[in-house]
């Protein structure tokens, strides 16, 4: 199970929690464990402008290192609190630098993940309403499956899931 976010340079956006408890509670069902993953967008410097990984990226790098770990264990222990589990799933956490749609499929593929969770949000830029969300560009790289959780989505008891279809003929093989 993989929880994807790219915040900005050193928060992590208000869907963050809801989200990283969907994962939490599938790796806890399945008995999986969770990587979690922050892709730092990687700026330049104005006079080394060449050079993308420069002291103000490392130091990006290294700030998301130390708030992913307040934000695990806050997280956690709110969850351990609300639903008394005999065990949390562990919990890693991974800081890349690069463009995070291509970072998240990639790592996803490299680490054999079988589930990328990620959050969204409803406000994008011109930018990506023209080349796609980051979701849309990690599952269009991915080769695994993705839950898409919207921002303010708590984490519920899940009573029905919806199968979309375009009835194709193969699909009465997945469904039965």
């Amino acid at each position: 199970v993989k929880e994807t976010e790219n915040p900005g340079p050193h928060r992590f956006p208000p869907y963050g929690p809801e989200c990283f408890q969907y994962a939490v509670w599938f790796a806890n069902h399945y008995g999986a464990s969770i990587e979690l993953l922050h892709v730092v967008h990687p700026e330049a410097e104005a006079l080394d402008y060449p050079v993308t990984i420069t002291s103000m990226n490392d130091k990006r790098i290294e700030v998301g290192k130390e708030q992913m770990q307040v934000f695990i264990d806050e997280t956690l222990a709110q969850m351990q609190v609300e639903h008394q589990w005999e065990r949390l799933p562990e919990v890693k956490s991974v800081v890349e630098l690069g463009a995070p749609g291509s970072m998240i499929a990639g790592v996803a593929k490299k680490d054999t993940v079988d589930l990328i969770i990620m959050g969204t949000q409803d406000k994008h830029s011109v930018v990506e309403r023209i080349f796609g969300s980051m979701s849309v560009t990690s599952l269009r790289k991915s080769d695994c499956s993705m839950l898409i959780v919207p921002e303010h989505t708590p984490l519920g008891q899940l009573e029905k899931v919806v199968y979309a279809t375009d009835l194709t003929a193969a699909d009465p093989y997945h469904i039965w």
